[in-house]
């Protein structure tokens, strides 16, 4: 019998009941199951309907004498279409357009598809397009921008960046100057990233880029208008979860710069940011990144940063010292750290139960776990090996009234575990 004729003797019953037993319907069993009658339909559209992948066909349906108006408020996901560079800028402004058909939007994904690097620098004048009515969702909290199969022709391995190509925002902002011929000049590309308002109140949000900045403004420009993602510098007070997949971050390399460029007085602070996942694939995670985190999140909890290559590097107090500037962390997922100049020395379990207990002697006093996972690219697939170190206050502890208890188990992809608030729903695509 097939699942979906339970529900039919629950039919008498008032519909919100119908609603909650039809919600733990499978998403196949549930379009099957609003394909009965009329009434499951209306019992089952709700749900359907709560996710939903927007395209431009149908955007007219949802208008006033649409045949979707009546369920419009119940939309509370949307993924728009791959926006690709030659995506005609009606089509974009359809899309825009729509925003005020959705009053209760929570969550935004947007999917940009590039094949072409040049083509991809015209994806900041797109995303501003998309962004400015942002606004108009005031119940909007989570945004997803994805960005698909981008090269990177020009990697910076070390994170080191020329004085004259050190980015200063935006989506590959680093080529602006030798890409003129698609973008004009410079100014053009900080007009087009100014247009219209941006949210100030996103508590969510996930990138993925080929080359990630916080880049703050420049002085003759007000913040952060000169960033292609100005909505993070515009929810420093509200944003608490940032998920990041990136090649590389720009934070200056050299340490007198950097000390200019993290000391300056528009550097944005995000002190409501509580949980940050960093993906850096098969690259590093260089202590520049974390020293940058550190005055950016000073409330930080959660750190999970995943780079394959490992951490590099420690070598000198001062690099010890960048972490226990992250005063409220609990817990932490960090590629195993490498020492010296070699590359193929990984540091032993006895330098790593140092350092972490110099952190907690330095005023990592909520540190509860730490993980280091070690990847081993001798096996195919490569294997990943986690040492767990968890910290526990004990009076003697060696290491300063703290105790540290070392195992090891097998890396779980997703770390740390956390229960979603709403159910899953089926998503329907337009």
């Amino acid at each position: 019998m097939p699942r979906t004729s339970t529900l039919r003797p629950c039919l008498p019953l008032p519909i919100e009941i119908c609603q909650l037993i039809a919600s733990f319907l499978p998403g196949p069993a549930l379009k099957a199951f609003s394909r009965c009658s009329k009434q499951s339909h209306a019992i089952a559209a709700p749900i359907l309907y709560s996710s939903i992948k927007l395209s431009l066909s149908s955007c007219a349906g949802f208008k006033e004498g649409g045949s979707l108006h009546h369920i419009r408020g119940k939309v509370r996901h949307i993924t728009l279409p791959n926006i690709f560079p030659a995506t005609r800028d009606e089509d974009i402004a359809a899309i825009v357009g729509a925003y005020d058909l959705f009053p209760k939007v929570t969550s935004l994904h947007i999917r940009f598809d590039c094949r072409n690097y040049d083509e991809a620098l015209i994806f900041a004048d797109i995303l501003s397009k998309l962004v400015s009515p942002f606004c108009f969702y005031n119940s909007l909290q989570s945004l997803d921008v994805e960005k698909l199969d981008l090269p990177n022709p020009e990697p910076c391995n070390a994170g080191d960046f020329p004085p004259t190509q050190i980015p200063d925002g935006g989506f590959e902002t680093l080529y602006f100057s030798n890409r003129s011929d698609l973008l004009r000049t410079r100014e053009d590309c900080l007009v087009a990233l100014r247009r219209g308002p941006v949210p100030a109140f996103l508590i969510d949000v996930s990138i993925s880029t080929d080359l990630f900045s916080f880049a703050e403004p420049e002085s003759r420009h007000p913040a952060p208008e000169n960033n292609a993602y100005p909505f993070l510098c515009r929810t420093s007070q509200t944003l608490t979860r940032l998920t990041i997949t990136t090649q590389g971050i720009s934070t200056p390399f050299s340490p007198n710069i950097r000390a200019d460029y993290l000391s300056g007085p528009a550097i944005t602070v995000y002190t409501a940011l509580k949980y940050l996942s960093v993906n850096l694939g098969n690259h590093w995670l260089y202590q520049h990144y974390i020293e940058e985190w550190a005055h950016r999140f000073p409330n930080l909890e959660v750190l999970d940063v995943r780079a394959a290559a490992g951490m590099w590097s420690w070598r000198r107090d001062d690099e010890y010292e960048v972490f226990p500037r992250f005063t409220q962390l609990r817990v932490a997922r960090l590629p195993w750290p490498r020492s010296g100049a070699s590359v193929a020395y990984h540091m032993g379990k006895t330098m790593a139960m140092q350092a972490i207990g110099f952190w907690l002697q330095r005023g990592m006093a909520k540190l509860e776990e730490v993980r280091f996972v070690r990847t081993n690219f001798d096996t195919f697939p490569a294997e990943d090996t986690t040492s767990v170190c968890r910290v526990a206050r004990k009076s003697g502890g060696e290491w300063g009234g703290w105790e540290l208890e070392w195992y090891d188990e097998p890396d779980v992809h997703t770390w740390p575990v956390e229960s979603d608030s709403e159910d899953e729903m089926a998503t329907l695509t337009l």
